[in-house]
């Protein structure tokens, strides 16, 4: 992820009760964590998944879920840089978090809300509309240094980007909608794809 300049990248995963095997869920939770945490009808868990492989990952994972009586909710962070794990960690990692938490979505597949930061070196890339200085009073002038666009076609389902210059970065935001197979995912691909959208908004320089 790094290598891409994605400091921050989120899924949001929703779905009714009849679609999410939440009994099976509960029972893994349980196996994963011993100490009965789910005693007394709790309905939310929070939890941080480290690196299986730090050779081959280069991040870990920020998850989040809540259910009501009609639906599943759960949120995946990715951010760079590995989280050491325990000798008695037994996983889910933060490399299968997304193939451990689909087993439960009965239909093997969903549509993810997506929120993804690129953090470019200003030195490396140059946004598509520099500063401008606008007059708001008589007294009174501002700089703009951000822009919010939004993108008809949505390519790779990104409805909206926003642009701004923030110290020596050059920070992109893009939200989307986008299908994901839990089985197949793989974070760097969907990373890579995003990446190329985030480049119409951040242009590289040529040196």
């Amino acid at each position: 992820m790094s290598k891409l300049y994605c400091s921050e990248l989120e899924y949001g995963l929703g779905v009714s009760l009849d679609k999410f095997d939440l009994g099976g869920f509960k029972k893994d939770i349980e196996r994963i964590d011993r100490s009965g945490r789910l005693a007394g009808g709790q309905r939310s868990i929070s939890a941080v998944a480290p690196t299986r492989d730090r050779s081959s990952a280069d991040y870990h994972v920020h998850f989040n879920c809540h259910w009501t009586k009609r639906e599943f909710r759960a949120s995946l962070e990715y951010y760079p840089e590995t989280e050491s794990r325990t000798p008695d960690d037994t996983g889910p990692f933060a490399e299968e978090m997304f193939s451990w938490i689909g087993k439960f979505f009965k239909n093997g597949n969903a549509t993810a809300y997506v929120s993804v930061t690129f953090s470019y070196p200003e030195k490396k890339r140059s946004v598509l509309f520099p500063p401008m200085h606008m007059r708001i009073s008589l007294s009174r002038e501002v700089e703009v240094v951000g822009m919010v666009m939004r993108i008809p076609s949505r390519p790779q389902g990104v409805y909206e980007a926003f642009v701004t210059l923030n110290g020596s970065k050059v920070v992109v935001i893009l939200q989307a909608t986008r299908p994901v197979t839990f089985r197949s995912f793989n974070v760097y691909d969907d990373v890579t794809a995003l990446a190329e959208v985030a480049g119409m908004f951040a242009r590289e320089i040529n040196r």
